[in-house]
């Protein structure tokens, strides 16, 4: 992330020319070419450029922007904005927008707002209707996409930033949340072990000292599997964000998914002093 520098930001999205010629749409940047792709007669070209343009000063009515990231990689941009702090527990969160496009048919185009923090590198995103936008590329899209941000206000993040401040103080079962990760139903994908095995990976590898394992706990985390022998509470809160660690370097609609997807962690969640009585009681 830079300093946000509007001038800066406007003058590296004038370097940015995506045309179509026929059936192919042709992505240059400083009057290189650096992307092709073949299209079909219902592929309609977004105008990112004139889009943010118009968006910058909206968002700025409402949100200082402070921070900004924009990345030109082949047919996909994706920028990233950052503006006010605000506190979750004991870790500082930025209110961000995101927008993710592509010229070459690899992304589609979205729009989401989250929570980031800088610090730990994390992206926090859950749905928001008003910005709840993911499109192809398909004829009208320039149409469908004016509502995006026109009733942008401070409310939006209200939601996010509950649905965080709601873990702080409870813990949650191991089994429970591979039960998130994972799903419920009977037939696991790949995907969905994969996911379970880098979280509990990343507990371990990354996270050691927020969750303080120690002989079994540890050693159960450490078991290259999905199968569990020792059922143990971690802290919901550093569930989530250890999580949603795992996939900072993915596009706005992974971490979106993903971030909804962890969420249900809320639905298994105890106090800790409820789980401290009854321990006791064991």
């Amino acid at each position: 992330m830079r300093p946000y520098n509007k001038i800066e930001l406007l003058d590296k999205l004038e370097r940015l020319s995506i045309e179509r010629e026929g059936d192919t749409i042709i992505t240059r940047f400083n009057d290189r070419v650096i992307k092709t792709a073949h299209v079909t007669e219902l592929y309609e070209v977004f105008d990112i450029k004139s889009y943010i343009k118009e968006k910058l000063d909206l968002i700025e009515k409402s949100f200082p922007i402070h921070e900004y990231s924009l990345t030109i990689k082949g047919g996909v941009q994706y920028l990233k904005l950052a503006s006010e702090s605000v506190e979750i527990g004991d870790m500082t969160f930025k209110k961000s927008f995101y927008i993710t496009n592509s010229s070459d048919k690899s992304r589609k185009l979205s729009f989401n707002v989250g929570l980031y923090s800088d610090k730990s590198n994390i992206h926090y995103i859950n749905s928001y209707k008003e910005l709840d936008f993911c499109r192809r590329h398909l004829r009208g899209i320039n149409k469908k996409v004016e509502k995006v941000f026109k009733n942008i206000d401070r409310e939006i993040f209200d939601e996010q930033i509950e649905s965080l401040r709601s873990l702080i103080g409870h813990e949650i079962r191991l089994s429970n949340i591979k039960k998130v990760i994972m799903g419920t139903k009977e037939k696991k994908t790949k995907a969905d072990v994969h996911r379970f095995l880098m979280f509990k990976k990343a507990c371990v590898d990354y996270y050691g000292n927020m969750f303080k394992l120690e002989g079994e706990e540890r050693y159960e985390m450490w078991r290259k599997t999905t199968d569990i022998k020792t059922d143990f509470y971690l802290d919901a809160f550093n569930v989530l964000l250890t999580y949603v660690k795992c996939f900072n370097n993915q596009d706005s609609v992974i971490l979106k998914r993903e971030s909804k997807r962890i969420l249900e962690l809320t639905k298994f969640t105890i106090r800790k002093n409820v789980i401290k009585n009854i321990l006791a009681q064991q």
